[in-house]
């Protein structure tokens, strides 16, 4: 895929994360399993997972700052939507969620930093076969 599509799915996710942080579940349906508890904190770690792989496949893999601002910018908008449900009736400020987004954005980059360290051995490896 090339980069304006991860690009769009960046945006897609990141729409995604703000829309849920800011509704009201209970108008739409019952999903108090959904978005209490340990479940909850689960979404934020998959959500900001896949967020932070996509900003790394989305804006230049070999720009580190770059993407050490978008992580730090994906952090900032996770405590602003917590923020923001302090003053929404139907939404709490959670100090777990922060916990959960923060994890989540490091477990990504993990996964890509692990994932690009595996795929530039294994080109070293073949290059040195030939």
């Amino acid at each position: 895929m090339t980069g304006t599509i991860y690009k769009a799915f960046f945006i897609i996710i990141l729409l995604l994360i703000i829309t849920a942080s800011l509704i009201n579940y209970s108008a739409f349906f019952n999903t108090g399993a959904l978005t209490e508890g340990s479940a909850g904190l689960i979404y934020h770690f998959i959500m900001y997972s896949i967020v932070a792989i996509l900003s790394w496949m989305a804006f230049n893999k070999s720009r580190t700052l770059i993407i050490f601002i978008i992580g730090i910018s994906l952090f900032i908008l996770g405590l602003c939507l917590e923020i923001v449900q302090i003053y929404l009736p139907y939404r709490s400020f959670n100090p777990m969620d922060l916990a959960a987004n923060t994890v989540g954005l490091s477990f990504g980059y993990c996964l890509v930093i692990l994932w690009h360290t595996v795929r530039k051995n294994k080109t070293v490896q073949n290059i040195r076969q030939d």
